[in-house]
């Protein structure tokens, strides 16, 4: 994560762990001090953020058929639960 300046106006560049990608943020301030107050509210704000919930996918799997049984036409489920069976087999 660093701080930079483009056309008088500062700007905040990081790494988005949640969306696997770099992110570009204009900070909308022009004095170094505003900016860098807002970047360590934004780390601290990103530390938080970053506790992603993740489960592996065999729960996933669990609980999308659970979701089908209570909700779908038999054939539907029955192709679908197929369809992950066999490939997460």
């Amino acid at each position: 994560m660093f701080l930079f300046k483009r056309q008088s106006i500062y700007h905040v560049e990081y790494f988005d762990e949640t969306e696997n990608r770099i992110r570009r943020v204009s900070i909308k301030v022009k004095q170094q001090r505003e900016a860098l107050a807002f970047l360590t509210e934004f780390k601290n704000k990103l530390k938080v953020q970053s506790t992603a919930h993740s489960i592996p996918i065999a729960d996933f799997r669990n609980e999308y058929v659970t979701f089908l049984h209570n909700g779908h036409f038999k054939d539907y489920m029955r192709s679908v639960t197929f369809g992950i069976h066999s490939r997460l087999t």
